[in-house]
């Protein structure tokens, strides 16, 4: 099992960082722990915000022509790079 990124993967995977470094700031400070309602419209957003910045489907078969890899590599270059931001 190769458990490093490929060229296009390691690419890929800055490009996402980048995004989610300039991404993070806008979305603000989080709300207080135990207003559900705020926490939920939080987490809402940030959860559209990949998708609404470029259409990213990480589950997509590797060479759709997008210019990003798809599969495994791509899904874990995702959540690892937004996990960390």
């Amino acid at each position: 099992m190769l458990l490093h990124d490929s060229e296009s993967e390691a690419r890929f995977r800055k490009e996402i960082r980048a995004w989610a470094r300039a991404a993070v700031p806008r979305l603000g400070p989080p709300p207080p722990g135990r207003d559900w309602a705020a926490r939920r419209s939080y987490d809402s957003a940030w959860q559209r915000m990949p998708a609404d910045a470029s259409g990213v489907v990480v589950d997509e078969p590797a060479g759709t022509g997008d210019g990003h890899p798809g599969g495994p590599g791509a899904a874990r270059a995702v959540a690892d790079s937004l996990w960390s931001a």
